[in-house]
């Protein structure tokens, strides 16, 4: 069962999947981070939409009251993705920056979402968008000791 820390991301995440994958897509493109000489946009879709599945079942299972491990086994899911996913972009030749700002770009469609979802509740818009900072930003750090083992 969700905590009070993770009950609105999961919200957000269960009922605008695709969304959230759409716009993600999207804050790569603005940042300059979609490799789309690399990636066709279906494979970014694709790796998007398998990532945040398995981002959004660590968060369901893996945070207890407000903390989490990457190595517990409630993301697994999510380490495997990302070692997939990780592998293949350095295959095709993303760099270091352009691989932990595809992770983060993340945080955009999230904070936007709990933005408008708490505009009357601050204190709790804090809490949650200081949360998704700690998971996404962990998120990227993983991706990125994968990204150097694999180089």
């Amino acid at each position: 069962m969700p905590n009070s820390a993770t009950a609105n991301i999961l919200t957000i995440l269960e009922s605008n999947f695709s969304g959230v994958v759409e716009e993600w897509l999207g804050t790569q493109v603005q940042e300059g981070v979609k490799r789309s000489d690399l990636f066709s946009d279906a494979e970014s879709r694709a790796q998007n939409a398998e990532l945040l599945k398995g981002f959004a079942k660590g968060v369901r299972s893996g945070v207890i009251d407000e903390e989490f491990n990457l190595e517990d086994s409630a993301w697994e899911d999510l380490r495997a993705v990302l070692i997939d996913v990780t592998k293949e972009r350095v295959n095709r030749g993303v760099t270091p920056t352009e691989m932990a700002a595809f992770v983060l770009a993340l945080k955009s469609p999230l904070f936007k979402r709990l933005e408008t979802m708490l505009s009357e509740e601050p204190k709790t818009l804090i809490r949650e968008v200081l949360m998704v900072t700690r998971l996404v930003d962990a998120f990227a750090i993983y991706t990125n000791e994968i990204f150097t083992a694999e180089r």
